[in-house]
């Protein structure tokens, strides 16, 4: 597939690295210097212009371009980017990132493809989502629905003096009998281990598992074998995410927002009804052991400065906050630094929330979900099985008779309205959802084998 990605930030590198191993990318942006940067990295083609302009487009392949994602800087280049490939080229499909929330006024905008944009992602909202689910379901460090939310994954993170360090699987998994649920592995080191019986968790490492949604609570207290619950949040930071966690919160639970800015928080105080805004510096230790920072079960740092967000989510769990999440940009700092810091329990990556939501857009076959973890190591995936034994290579055949790429594990399937967990002798039919999770440099073979054969109608 002759993808056009416009744009070469954090977004628009992250998406190159993960696809030009399977497709022809053609990478646009303004700035020279950030070019020479990608091409020493990626087996890319770049072409240096404004990501508008139809010469620049057509420099850059667009007359034979399968697809194009428009995620520079500007939300009105990203869209006229969009409406001139269509115009000129007949783009098929066309992935646009908006990022600002005024366009939300003028929903007619967007719709009967009024500008021609087949997708449009909000960062912003994706990131909004992620943190209301996590606090809705505590301890988790990553949630994940598939199955229209019949089955969730979910990842906790190995403290060193916690209760999972030292623990092999075969324990972890004697607890679970009782559940809907399973271990899939652990992520060390930026590298992911299929669990296995004598597998020992270890500090740091990040546990994943998978459960039905009714047993999604059991099992995260079974593993961390404490119960949590969120009442009291703070949230650092009034702006478009701020704002947006605290109308989806303050009905259920006690919510207090820290803004530096005067004008934002006059915004805030008028748009929500039952938070309590401040205005402050939200890593001013005074101001936040004033507000009872140790009776907080969860603190949200959502500013859009990543040095901020760390420093606050610090001094915030210092002070005595249950649990920290910041967001943060760079991704050198959601790998080497938050992720093995005693005082910020997760942090969260708006580029690669966005990049998740956008790769499933691009695979093949008829996936229906799609999870990029960390580093690109591997993915969580919810795929349809179609054909009949005829056909296809796993419909009518058990779960342990098929030839999966290596280091694939198949969690569950979703029939009809039913989760069936899976075992060696499942047998797969056709129509199955296939939730699994695999090598990401398998997804190749997992399409071959997943493939119908021409003249299955």
């Amino acid at each position: 597939m002759k993808i056009l990605i416009l744009g070469g930030g954090q977004v628009g590198t992250t998406l190159a690295q993960s696809l030009s191993l399977e497709h022809d990318i053609t990478l646009v942006d303004m700035n020279p210097d950030c070019l020479t940067r990608i091409q020493s990295r990626l087996d890319v083609r770049t072409v240096q212009g404004y990501a508008a302009d139809p010469r620049v487009l057509e420099q850059a392949g667009g007359e034979d371009a399968d697809m194009l994602i428009a995620v520079t800087s500007s939300d009105e280049v990203n869209m006229i980017a969009c409406q001139v490939s269509y115009a000129l080229f007949k783009t098929p499909t066309k992935i646009a990132r908006v990022r600002g929330h005024h366009f939300d006024d003028y929903p007619q905008l967007f719709e009967d493809n009024q500008l021609n944009i087949d997708t449009i992602i909000n960062p912003a909202e994706l990131v909004t989502d992620r943190l209301v689910r996590q606090i809705e379901h505590p301890g988790t460090a990553v949630l994940l629905d598939f199955a229209q939310g019949k089955l969730q994954m979910a990842a906790v993170r190995a403290t060193p003096l916690g209760s999972l360090c030292g623990r092999k699987v075969m324990e972890l998994s004697h607890d679970l009998a009782d559940l809907k649920a399973g271990i899939m592995g652990v992520l060390r080191n930026d590298q992911a281990t299929p669990a296995t019986p004598d597998l020992v968790i270890e500090p740091h490492d990040l546990l994943f598992y998978y459960a039905a949604a009714e047993d999604l609570s059991a099992t995260t207290q079974a593993l961390l074998q404490s119960e949590l619950r969120y009442r009291r949040i703070m949230i650092a930071g009034g702006g478009n995410i701020g704002m947006a966690l605290a109308k989806r919160l303050e009905d259920n639970y006690k919510v207090k927002i820290l803004e530096r800015d005067s004008e934002q928080c006059e915004k805030a105080a008028e748009q929500l009804h039952n938070t309590v805004v401040l205005m402050g510096d939200s890593a001013d230790t005074e101001l936040l052991q004033s507000e009872s920072i140790d009776e907080v079960d969860m603190f949200c740092s959502v500013t859009n400065d990543d040095e901020a967000n760390i420093m606050s989510a610090i001094v915030a769990k210092r002070l005595g906050a249950k649990t920290t999440i910041a967001l943060v940009n760079r991704q050198t700092y959601a790998h080497f630094l938050i992720e093995r810091s005693p005082d910020v329990d997760m942090a969260l990556s708006p580029q690669r929330i966005t990049g998740s939501k956008i790769l499933t857009y691009l695979r093949k076959g008829d996936i229906v979900s799609l999870y990029a973890f960390p580093n690109g190591v591997a993915e969580a995936l919810e795929i349809v099985v179609h054909g009949d034994k005829k056909a296809s290579k796993v419909v009518g055949r058990t779960i342990g008779k098929v030839k999966w790429p290596a280091g694939t594990k198949i969690c569950a399937l979703a029939r009809g309205e039913e989760i069936i967990m899976a075992e060696e002798d499942t047998v797969i039919e056709a129509s199955d959802h296939l939730i699994m999770v695999l090598d990401r440099r398998n997804v190749p073979q997992l399409e071959k084998l997943l493939s119908v054969s021409p003249d299955f109608i």
